[in-house]
């Protein structure tokens, strides 16, 4: 009897871990869908600094991504949504394995995520990498 009740209480224990482990979000993807700026502009490797991004993805703690574009001149910065016209496209992000994340339907292998960066490798086609950076576009209006 003394065994059962050991076990049980062992059991609740693990229980309970499991079940607080499961509530916090992996580190990875509170650094891509923080609360405050999600929006990460596209750079590009072989520039040392950018200054005018053209493309974003957004990404909502919900697990939806979007993708936009700006349109920038000399009266306002607006960050609209990148029709993809016939292309159907998820509108959706996920990670797997920590190492791993899948991008509006496209899988990356993740060479490194932190605050300041994230750099991304198709799985699929290795010369077809993303360098993402958290925006520092401030828009005048958004659609």
């Amino acid at each position: 009897m003394r065994n059962s009740k050991c076990q049980l209480i062992i059991l609740n224990k693990i229980y309970i871990i499991f079940f607080l482990i499961s509530c916090f979000r992996p580190y990875n993807e509170q650094l891509i869908a923080p609360k405050k700026n999600n929006y990460w502009d596209i750079a590009y490797m072989y520039k040392e600094s950018y200054s005018s991004p053209f493309y974003c993805f957004n990404f909502k703690q919900n697990g939806e991504c979007f993708y936009y574009y700006y349109k920038i001149d000399s009266i306002s910065k607006v960050r609209l949504l990148y029709d993809f016209e016939d292309v159907i496209v998820p509108n959706t992000w996920k990670i797997y394995n920590n190492n791993t994340i899948q991008i509006q339907g496209v899988i990356y292998n993740i060479k490194l995520i932190t605050e300041k960066q994230m750099i991304l490798v198709n799985q699929k086609f290795s010369k077809d990498s993303l360098h993402l950076v958290p925006s520092k576009v401030e828009t005048s209006k958004m659609k």
